[in-house]
């Protein structure tokens, strides 16, 4: 099938796909690829006078995974093909056809959500020939999103084209389906899934290696992590010395630091306005921790903070507070205690004694 030039991106590719279905597919629909197969592109046997075998077992280059296409689902969601080129009227399979192929053009997709130009993503998501937003969210293969509306339509009411740009590389996925990615083992070499090498010689402005910036008006999950949320599990025995989810270092190489202010991880908390009456808990950093009563570590091992020096030189101190308000610092009448720092323990206010006599 032709189109003119003036009517389709130049950038947009097609190529030809089986599909192995028998729905009825049209225009803008998305399908993904039958990865796991081991069915020749059309399952041709030597019955049919052709050099192609009915199947090609793992292992020998079975082009049945980059030619057949199915109806996306949870299992086959990393393996977005593309979405049908034309074919405005229907066309039934099983069957050959064309799809434009996810490189970034503009092309017509099949959506269901009310979309604003170069503003709303689009997902893929099991069981669903349209493009939208995830039903069971975006987690644990549920949805992937692959496309970014390029058009102001509401077809949230019903599924209908709307122009978008197919760009899946522009959202991180690693997984394989529902299950993870899997890693294999390089001995002794260590293993980044992910890594970002990067330097910088401006003198002005910051510099970042990586910014992650997320905004929402409403959210109702109670472990909603708006920034980033990190998981680590440890499913058996982990023989480093130290066992750590996440860490942070920050490496001083050299140069006589003029910062006034230096450290490896800053938490913040700004009100701009909000009314934060309505909250029973706001803090910087929560620290929390759960361990099996039935079989309890060692003593004097569970602490929420551990503290160490490696270096020569000790700190001035255990606390720094740039204002007595900041720890809630409160003067006291007493030979021994001169001021005294509340803590709240289960609903009930306590007070630290501070004293500064020597």
């Amino acid at each position: 099938m032709s189109f003119p030039t003036w009517g389709l991106d130049p950038k947009a590719r097609t190529i030809r796909v089986y599909y192995e279905g028998s729905d009825t597919l049209y225009e803008g629909y998305a399908l993904c690829y039958n990865y796991d197969t081991t069915d020749n592109w059309m399952g041709k046997s030597a019955a049919d006078l052709t050099v192609e075998s009915a199947t090609t077992a793992e292992g020998y280059q079975n082009e049945g995974k980059f030619i057949r296409v199915e109806k996306p689902a949870t299992a086959n969601l990393q393996w977005f093909a593309g979405v049908v080129a034309g074919n405005a009227g229907g066309i039934t399979g099983p069957c050959a056809l064309d799809i434009y192929v996810p490189n970034g053009a503009i092309v017509p997709v099949r959506s269901k959500i009310s979309s604003t130009v170069g503003k709303h993503a689009l997902a893929i998501q099991n069981a669903q020939y349209y493009l939208g937003n995830p039903a069971a969210g975006n987690t644990n293969g549920a949805g992937r999103y692959v496309a970014v509306a390029e058009e102001t339509v509401d077809r949230s009411s019903t599924e209908g084209l709307c122009l978008a740009r197919l760009c899946p590389n522009e959202f991180l996925y690693q997984s394989h389906g529902t299950t993870k990615l899997h890693f294999a083992s390089a001995g002794t070499v260590d293993i980044a899934a992910n890594f970002i090498n990067v330097a910088s010689s401006q003198t002005t402005g910051g510099f970042t290696g990586l910014w992650v910036r997320s905004e929402t008006t409403a959210c109702g999950n109670s472990d909603t992590a708006l920034g980033i949320y990190g998981e680590a599990n440890v499913l058996g025995v982990f023989s480093a010395s130290s066992l750590m989810a996440h860490r942070f270092s920050l490496n001083l190489w050299g140069g006589t630091q003029t910062a006034g202010e230096i450290a490896a991880v800053q938490a913040e908390i700004y009100e701009e306005g909000a009314n934060l009456t309505g909250s029973t808990l706001i803090c910087p950093l929560f620290l929390r921790t759960q361990i099996d009563s039935t079989n309890p570590p060692a003593a004097n091992s569970h602490w929420m903070i551990a503290c160490r020096v490696d270096g020569a030189d000790k700190p001035d101190g255990l606390l720094f507070a740039n204002s007595a308000d900041a720890i809630g610092f409160i003067a006291k009448t007493s030979a021994a205690v001169t001021h005294v720092i509340p803590i709240r323990v289960a609903g009930t206010t306590y007070y630290l004694m501070v004293s500064n006599a020597a």
